[in-house]
């Protein structure tokens, strides 16, 4: 069972966010680090949307380029830096990790062995296999008791005798300490300073969860309240995991196709009549919304008649940044690899 977040208090996490935010790595315009998966039109929309500490949701129908989209930003994180760390939670045994040694071999071909160098990548790379919803949790719970273990381990640790300096103490804990209390004389305060995580957890980690209705869905169906419930306890947990190890976070979702008078269709585009799953509550518990679909690409220069199927990212919601509205085009072949549209 997953282990509940540890209540800290309000001043602490706003110092803590402080510290974090002047310490993420930036480029040269001031702007933190981004993915490139190199698709020119398809970078400026990641690159805006995915960020560290925040739940970036992928709604997308099977087919569209979702999963090669997903298997290209998990390759562009593990090579951005030497230390870049992913995790892979696959509900649905569909993740392949065939296709992103492909990939991986494709982008490191210029290095002097680059099979080997391809192999080095995928050790950090870690997937996790769930079925249901409670291995889902487990599988968080192993997530948050794995970061927190090697956070205790970098630094000194004194947590044993006395509550950690910006946590709620508990109440028990202290009517205990006060049967031996002796009056001692008293200790100069000393400021809160907030304790960072590791370089290598904060800056460098990608989680995705690959298709959440798949282990959700059966909940909500046998009981709609409480497996709403369910879903934002998970949610809340997760984005808490998220902002503290300032990790990546990527969630698959999938779509459903009601008619256009119970709900309208977040996308811009009209071919486009695809909404997503889980509800609008759901949708309130994220940070970015991207829309996977596909639309149609007309000819040019006398060629109207030509038609093609092109992949369409969209933003339909972003809580934090600009990337509202903003969509990118791609193709997707028959090896599995994107580019542009020309």
């Amino acid at each position: 069972m997953a282990l509940p977040a540890e209540p800290i208090l309000a001043s602490s996490r706003w110092i803590h966010e402080q510290g974090r935010k002047s310490t993420t790595p930036a480029n040269a315009s001031g702007q933190r680090s981004a993915l490139t998966i190199g698709i020119r039109a398809a970078d400026d929309v990641l690159g805006r949307c995915i960020q560290p500490g925040h739940i970036t949701c992928m709604t997308a129908d099977p087919g569209t380029g979702e999963r090669e989209l997903c298997e290209a930003i998990v390759v562009a994180h593990l090579l951005g830096a030497p230390d870049a760390v992913a995790t892979i939670v696959d509900t649905g045994s569909s993740f392949d990790v065939r296709k992103v040694h492909r990939l991986t071999l494709e982008r490191v071909r210029d290095h002097e062995d680059a099979s080997k160098s391809a192999l080095q990548v995928l050790d950090r790379l870690k997937i996790m296999k769930v079925f249901d919803f409670e291995g889902l949790k487990d599988a968080l719970s192993e997530l948050r008791q794995s970061a927190s273990h090697q956070s205790a381990t970098s630094g000194k640790s004194h947590h044993e005798t006395r509550a950690p300096r910006g946590t709620v103490s508990d109440s028990e804990d202290e009517d205990e300490m006060l049967d031996g209390w002796q009056p001692t004389q008293p200790e100069p305060a000393t400021p809160i300073k907030p304790q960072p995580a590791p370089a290598h957890i904060t800056a460098s980690g990608l989680l995705l969860i690959n298709n959440l209705p798949q282990v959700i869905s059966p909940l909500i169906k046998s009981n709609y309240a409480q497996g709403q419930a369910l879903l934002v306890s998970f949610m809340r947990s997760l984005s808490h995991l998220a902002k503290a190890r300032t990790l990546r976070t990527i969630i698959v979702n999938g779509t459903s196709t009601f008619g256009k008078s119970k709900e309208e269709t977040p996308s811009a585009f009209a071919s486009c009549t695809v909404r997503p799953l889980l509800g609008k509550a759901f949708t309130h518990l994220l940070d970015t919304h991207l829309l996977v679909h596909q639309t149609l690409k007309r000819g040019h220069e006398g060629k109207s008649n030509a038609r093609s199927d092109v992949s369409v990212i969209e933003v339909v919601q972003d809580r934090h940044g600009d990337g509202l509205g903003r969509w990118a085009a791609f193709t997707v072949d028959q090896m599995g690899r994107l580019a542009d549209v020309d």
